[in-house]
């Protein structure tokens, strides 16, 4: 909201003066320079690059100090000041097969080819304040590892081939730039996803999470992300052929979404795509694909989901756990539970705690909705029809009897007087063998 205001030349000044005073903070504190927060804050300069379209980190990391961090007025800043500048010329489209990735995943190809790449994410960090960082000095040194192949070809290219994803029609046509043209509605799809490359971050991931969990209902896999530098090629007239005069540092999304067919056309998926430069990750691409296509692997086998234990599980709406060693059954006590519960992953060497009244829901699928399986018979002990039971052989001609795991809770349904179909008769005869063995031979 823009109010009109009356005001002398003076007032003016002093505005700026105070505004620089602010800006510098205290005099004592070292002053921050360009090369740190281009250094230090690279996601924020990344994210003024991105949504300013303009590469340079240098004038992005000035645009952050100048505007005290806030980024969107540094984005405003970036893109006034790109108007300025005079284009004498176009790079060749780039080839994100050349990326020298430093993270590359994918959701749908649990064994990519070329393999998967972690790289620096926050995905399995813990949102806990690390007040190591206080002790200001201290400098991280990450393992080394091989580099990946020159060459890392797109993992959505393997559906592509055998013909389960959608064809882009090939254009040598040159698209429109938002930069330089308004944008008319109907959008083409190149401008559509310029505008969401140039949008407010905030913006862009409540349009992404509303379409998900709102009208849309359609969660897409990550067929790919993937980030690292790319080279950028620039055909010279004067030589008559193109040379490399740089890298961009890009990130690179696709996704896999729902099936798509007609009678003319076969099933096949449906594809999204984001381009941006820097290390830009909305979101809304929460990393619980791998957990969701082994459900998937479930139904397609077995045309339900059949996995009784370490059932996957969201915590607190973000975080993705295996609660190993508890039972599919149990699964549902995890949520809004008044207990700090503790549960070890030991190839990991970690171990994760769900603190108190925490939500925890199972992942399932619209379709395929989480069900709390049990045996389908009571125990035969206590009688509980609404605890997990576990099956136990009796002898070598398959007899058979279900009994509660959970014991303590068994042992309290039969003292106070709650008996299964083997009841008393059976307890008599399992404790007459335990003193026979206890006993020992020839007593």
């Amino acid at each position: 909201m823009y109010v009109a205001v009356k005001g002398g030349e003076r007032a003016i000044e002093n505005a700026h003066a105070f505004l620089a005073e602010e800006r510098r903070g205290d005099t004592s504190v070292a002053e921050l320079s360009i090369a740190q927060i281009r250094e230090q804050l690279r996601l924020a300069v990344n994210r003024v690059m991105a949504e300013g379209s303009l590469y340079d980190a240098d004038l992005a990391a000035l645009a952050i100090k100048q505007s005290r961090g806030d980024l969107i007025e540094a984005v405003f800043l970036i893109r006034a000041y790109r108007t300025t500048l005079a284009r004498f010329g176009g790079s060749n489209p780039v080839d994100t097969g050349r990326m020298a990735c430093v993270r590359r995943i994918s959701a749908t190809f649990k064994d990519a080819p070329g393999g998967q790449v972690l790289g620096p994410t926050f995905d399995y960090t813990h949102r806990l304040l690390d007040f190591k960082l206080l002790a200001e000095g201290a400098v991280a040194v990450a393992p080394q590892s091989p580099a990946l192949p020159a060459d890392v070809p797109h993992i959505t290219s393997f559906l592509n081939r055998d013909g389960l994803i959608e064809a882009e029609v090939a254009s040598d046509a040159t698209p429109p730039d938002l930069t330089r043209e308004p944008l008319e509605l109907p959008a083409s799809r190149p401008l559509r996803l310029q505008a969401i490359t140039r949008g407010d971050e905030g913006f862009i991931l409540s349009l992404a999470c509303s379409t998900q969990r709102g009208y849309g209902r359609t969660h897409a896999f990550v067929g790919e992300l993937r980030i690292g530098l790319v080279p950028v090629d620039m055909h010279i007239p004067e030589l008559g052929f193109a040379v490399e005069i740089g890298e961009v540092e890009l990130t690179e999304c696709e996704t896999v979404n729902q099936f798509k067919g007609s009678r003319t056309q076969p099933p096949q998926f449906t594809r999204g795509y984001g381009l941006v430069f820097g290390t830009r990750k909305m979101h809304e691409l929460e990393d619980y694909g791998l957990m969701h296509v082994k459900l998937y692997e479930d139904i397609a086998r077995h045309g339900t989901i059949a996995t009784a234990y370490d059932y996957p599980v969201k915590v607190a709406g973000r975080y993705v756990m295996d609660p190993s060693p508890i039972p599919k059954f149990d699964n549902p006590k995890l949520n809004d539970s008044p207990a700090l519960q503790l549960f070890g992953a030991g190839r990991e060497q970690r171990i994760y705690a769900v603190p108190p009244y925490t939500s925890v829901v199972s992942l399932d699928f619209d379709d395929h909705p989480f069900t709390p399986t049990k045996a389908d018979h009571d125990c035969d002990l206590c009688g509980s029809g609404d605890s997990y039971l576990d099956e136990v052989i009796m002898d070598d001609q398959g007899g058979r009897m279900f009994v509660c795991s959970d014991t303590d809770y068994c042992g309290k349904r039969r003292g106070a007087g709650h008996l299964g179909q083997w009841g008393a008769g059976h307890l008599g005869r399992l404790g007459a063998a335990a003193a026979a063995a206890a006993a020992g031979p020839g007593q």
